[in-house]
């Protein structure tokens, strides 16, 4: 497992990333989508990102997902998945990690406050052979998960260098 820490593309928010080989996924289909609620502070942040890498990029945005499960239907044919969550790690919020799913011993680390987890979600998209070919998770660390639809500032800031690091990655796969 190869960990990258610091500023990644100029940004000037911490990116942790957990690699990938880059040269098995030229020539890919790719998807993307953000997990969350628009309506749960920093938990909209994943939608809100995927809107945006979305739009610069032209790749096809599968969300807003409110539940994982909602996305094994739309993994159909798809050879690499961007899923991007907000996440609670205990890093500083804004902080944005990059893991490769095939990279984690076990993806029941990948736990969830949805009905059921990422993790599981994938363990049973592969269990019914819809799973990606590649699946990368992009998490931003959240401050406030509570009502409204306001992200915290620190998340807020951290989007620009999201969107930079996932178009970026998607550059690097043409």
């Amino acid at each position: 497992m190869h960990i990258v820490l610091g500023s990644l593309l100029g940004c000037r928010h911490q990116a942790i990333v957990v690699g990938t080989d880059m040269d098995a996924l030229k020539s890919t289909k790719i998807v993307i989508a953000g997990i969350g609620n628009y309506y749960r502070c920093d938990d909209g942040a994943g939608p809100q990102i995927a809107d945006e890498v979305a739009e610069i990029t032209n790749i096809d945005n599968i969300g807003p997902i409110s539940e994982p499960l909602d996305l094994i239907e739309q993994f159909e044919g798809v050879k690499l998945a961007i899923l991007i969550d907000a996440m609670k790690s205990g890093e500083p919020p804004g902080t944005i990690r990059i893991f490769d799913v095939d990279l984690l011993s076990d993806t029941k680390q990948l736990t969830s406050t949805h009905g059921i987890g990422l993790g599981r979600t994938l363990q049973l998209a592969d269990a019914l052979g819809k799973s990606p070919e590649k699946v990368i998770v992009v998490g931003i660390e959240g401050k406030v998960f509570g009502d409204g639809n306001q992200l915290s500032p620190e998340v807020r800031e951290a989007i620009p260098d999201a969107v930079k690091i996932i178009d970026q990655f998607i550059l690097s796969q043409s």
